[in-house]
C-alpha cells in the first residue's frame, strides 16, 4: 500500500482483532498506533501495514540518522548513518519524540546529499559507461557518418548515437558494421519467427584486434557454434499420451513407423500440444531400449521448439593471409543460413566482378540455363584455367557447413520486423511496404517492398484512423502512442490494438493463402553442405535432393557447386516441407501444400576444385585411405605362396618374381 514509505496507521486484517486493549492478540508483537475507533478494525482496509513494502531499499537508500559527532542528523547520508539491525532498522516507528526519520517517508520531500563511495577513483572504477569506437575489441568497421538515423541500414549496421567519444569533429552519428549481430527473421516453413546471429564473414576474415596472431575468422578454419536459446524438439517433455506404465509396452504399442505416419492408427502415440490447457498435452513414449525420443521423426512440428541458429553473411570471400588454403568448417548443431554470394572462385584482388570470377575452364557455362535447366556447353570446354583452385591465384577456399539445417538466403533477403503484417492488413498475396520503411529503415534493395514478415499470418482487415488518442489520423496503437517510431501495441493475446485503443478482433490471413514473396537476383555458393532432412512418409515428401538446400523466397537463378551429404534428421528446424499436414491428428493429402518459397533455376554440381585441396576436418571423416574389401575380386600380396608358384612356373625365379 505505501510502496516505499511507511503508512501512518497500523492496518490488520479482518480476521485480526485488533490490539491488546480492544482484545487483539498479538498486540505485543508489533508497534502499533491504534485506530479511531472499535469499527475500524474491521473491513478490507485493514489489510496494509504501515510498514514499508520494500524494507531492502531501507539499507539502499537509508536515512539521515547520525553525523561524526553523534546522533544528530547532518544531512549527509553516509557511513555514519549504518543501519545495525535492532538499533536504526525499524523502518515504520516513530519513537516518542518523532526524532528518528523512518525509511524514504521523510526524505523525499528534504535536501540530502547521498554519497554512495567516498573515494571517487572507486565510483570511476565501478562505473558502467558505453567505450569510445577506439576502444572496441570486438570486430567493427566504421562505414560512414550520418545525417539521419532513418538512413540506418539495419541488416547489416548499427548506429552509434552521438555522444562524447562517439561523435565526429562536425558532431554526426556514426554507422558501424560490426562481426557479430543478433538479428530476426520471419521463417516461412517453421512459421516460427526465428533469431539468428549473423556474422560477417568480410569483416571477421580480416580483423585481428585483441588476437595475437590469428584473425577472428581463424586460421586454423574451425568454428563451433551453439545458442542456449535455442530449444530442439525433444528437449520439449510432456506426459506420454498412453499413459505413464510400463515403457517396454507403451513403445510395443507405439514404436512403429505406421504409428506416425497414420494418425488413425494410434492417436495417442503422436505429439498432442495443441489442447487448450497445457496439463492435458501429450508426448509421444520414449523408446524403451534406449529412452530416446520419437519426436524429431514423428511428422509433426513441435509448437514450442525454437529454431535458433546463425547467419552467415557477406561470405564471398573467406580466404585469410596466412590461412595455407585451408576454408571454413562450420559446425553447429543448430539451423544455419547463407545469405548471397558464398565463397566464389575469383582472382586475387577481385572485387566481385563478373569479369574476374574464374572456372575449371576459361571458357565459362553459360549464364542461359538452357533446355530443361541444363547449361548447354557443359561438355565442350577443352580450356583448363590453371589459376582455378590454386591458393595463390584463386580466392576460393574448401569450405564446409554443417548443420541441423541449412538454408540459402539470397543477397536480396531482408528481415523486417513483426509490424509488417500489421502495417499490410487488407492486403492479399501482392502485400507491399511502404519503400521508405523498406529501403531506409531496414536498409533493403530490390525487394519488391517486401520483408520475411508478410509470411505471418496477417489481419485480414486493418482498424480504421481514429484521432482519439493523438489527434492525428493512424490506424494502429503504438507503445508510445506520442512516437511513431515506437512498437505496435500489443496485447496478451498477441492481437494489435488499433488507435481507437480497442484490441483487434478481425480475422487473420492464414499460411494456406499466397505469399507476397521476395524476389531474389542471382547468387552463387561454393560449400560442402552436410545437414539434416525431416522425415518423408506416403503423399508428403522431404523435398528430394533439389531441396535438400531449404528456401524462403521466390528463388530467381541459383548457382551451387560443392557437394551434398545428409547427416541424420533434423532436430530443430523439423517443419515439413509439404505443409499440407502441419497440425498432430492431420494426414497428408495428393497434392503437394508449398506456400513459403518458389524454387530457383537450378545450375548445381559437384565442385572439381575440391580435388585439388586437401579434405577439410569434417569431410576427412567421411574419406578412408584404406582399401576396401571387394566380394567379386581377391588381390592377393605378390609374396603370397600361390602367387609365387605362378611366377616360378614363368620365370623360374621366385625371389626375382616376388620383388616385383
Amino acid at each position: 500500500m505505501f510502496g516505499f514509505k511507511g503508512g501512518s496507521d497500523f492496518f490488520y486484517s479482518p480476521n485480526y482483532s485488533g490490539p491488546s486493549k480492544y482484545g487483539g492478540k498479538y498486540a505485543a508483537v508489533v508497534d502499533f498506533v491504534p485506530l479511531s475507533s472499535d469499527s475500524a478494525y474491521e473491513g478490507l482496509r485493514y489489510l496494509c501495514t504501515r510498514y514499508p513494502k520494500y524494507p531492502i531499499l531501507h539499507f539502499l537508500f537509508p536515512a539521515d540518522f547520525r553525523g561524526t559527532s553523534g546522533s544528530t542528523p547532518d544531512g549527509v547520508i553516509d557511513a555514519n548513518d549504518a543501519v545495525i539491525e535492532g538499533d536504526n532498522s525499524r523502518w515504520g516507528k516513530r519513537s516518542s519524540d518523532d526524532s528518528e526519520v523512518a525509511y524514504i517517508r521523510d526524505t523525499l520531500n528534504t535536501s540530502i546529499t547521498y554519497q554512495a563511495i567516498a573515494t571517487a577513483d572507486i565510483v570511476n572504477g565501478i562505473a558502467l559507461a558505453p567505450k569510445s569506437l577506439q576502444q572496441w575489441v570486438l570486430p567493427h568497421k566504421v562505414k560512414s557518418n550520418l545525417a539521419n538515423e532513418d538512413d540506418v541500414n539495419s541488416n547489416e549496421d548499427v548506429l552509434i548515437g552521438c555522444q562524447g567519444a562517439f561523435c565526429d569533429a562536425s558532431g554526426t552519428a556514426k554507422l558501424v558494421q560490426v562481426g557479430f549481430k543478433d538479428a530476426a527473421l520471419f521463417n516461412g516453413r517453421e512459421m516460427l519467427l526465428t533469431r539468428v546471429m549473423d556474422l560477417q564473414l568480410d569483416l571477421l576474415r580480416q580483423s585481428n584486434t585483441g588476437l595475437s596472431d590469428d584473425w577472428w575468422l581463424p586460421k586454423s578454419a574451425i568454428v563451433y557454434t551453439y545458442r542456449e536459446d535455442a530449444v530442439r524438439e525433444d528437449e520439449i517433455t510432456r506426459p506420454s499420451g498412453v499413459g505413464s506404465g510400463n515403457l517396454a509396452t507403451a513403445w510395443t504399442k507405439c514404436g512403429k513407423d505406421k504409428v506416425f505416419s497414420d494418425t488413425t492408427a494410434e492417436p495417442t502415440c503422436y505429439q498432442n500440444a495443441g489442447n487448450e490447457t497445457a496439463e492435458d498435452s501429450t508426448d509421444p513414449p520414449l523408446d524403451s531400449s534406449n529412452r530416446i525420443s520419437p519426436k524429431p521423426v514423428d511428422y509433426h512440428a513441435d509448437p514450442e521448439r525454437r529454431p535458433y541458429g546463425f547467419r552467415l553473411r557477406n561470405g564471398s570471400k573467406v580466404n585469410r593471409t596466412g590461412d595455407e588454403g585451408r576454408g571454413l568448417s562450420f559446425i553447429s548443431d543448430n539451423p544455419v543460413y547463407l545469405m548471397g554470394d558464398f565463397n566464389l572462385h575469383q582472382t586475387v584482388g577481385c572485387n566481385g566482378s563478373e569479369n574476374c570470377r574464374i572456372e575449371e575452364f576459361k571458357t565459362k557455362l553459360s549464364s542461359n540455363f538452357g533446355t530443361n535447366g541444363n547449361a548447354y556447353n557443359f561438355y565442350t570446354r577443352t580450356d583448363l584455367d590453371d589459376r582455378f583452385a590454386r591458393p595463390n591465384t584463386d580466392l576460393w577456399r574448401p569450405s564446409e557447413i554443417l548443420a541441423d539445417g541449412i538454408s540459402i538466403l539470397s543477397s536480396r533477403f531482408c528481415d523486417g520486423s513483426i509490424e509488417d503484417g500489421f502495417l499490410s492488413a487488407n492486403s492479399g498475396k501482392n502485400a507491399q511496404l511502404n519503400n521508405t520503411l523498406v529501403k531506409n529503415q531496414y536498409g533493403c534493395a530490390g525487394t519488391n517492398k517486401r520483408t520475411s514478415f508478410l509470411d505471418q499470418n496477417r489481419p485480414k482487415t486493418r482498424p480504421l484512423e481514429s484521432t482519439i488518442v493523438t489527434g492525428d489520423k493512424v490506424r494502429w496503437r503504438r507503445e508510445n502512442p506520442y512516437d511513431p517510431s515506437s512498437p505496435i501495441l500489443v496485447s496478451r493475446n498477441g492481437n494489435p490494438y488499433g488507435a481507437d485503443d480497442r484490441s483487434y478482433d478481425g480475422e487473420f490471413r492464414p499460411f494456406k493463402e499466397d505469399k507476397p514473396l521476395i524476389n531474389t537476383g542471382t547468387n552463387r555458393v561454393n560449400a560442402i553442405i552436410i545437414s539434416g532432412i525431416v522425415p518423408s512418409r506416403p503423399k508428403q515428401a522431404y523435398g528430394g535432393l533439389h531441396n535438400f538446400p531449404r528456401f524462403l523466397e521466390k528463388w530467381n537463378k541459383l548457382h551451387i557447386s560443392g557437394a551434398f551429404l545428409q547427416l541424420n534428421f533434423s532436430n530443430y528446424a523439423t517443419a515439413p516441407f509439404d505443409q499440407d499436414a502441419w497440425e498432430p491428428g492431420t494426414n497428408p493429402a495428393t497434392s503437394e501444400y508449398i506456400r513459403y518459397y518458389s524454387p530457383p533455376k537450378r545450375l548445381w554440381g559437384y565442385d572439381v576444385a575440391l580435388q585439388y585441396a586437401p579434405a577439410g576436418p569434417v569431410s576427412s571423416r567421411f574419406v578412408t585411405a584404406q582399401s576396401i574389401r571387394s566380394e567379386f575380386y581377391s588381390e592377393p600380396p605378390a609374396d603370397d605362396p600361390y602367387m609365387l608358384n605362378l611366377c616360378q612356373q614363368i620365370t623360374n625365379t621366385p625371389t626375382q618374381c616376388g620383388s616385383e
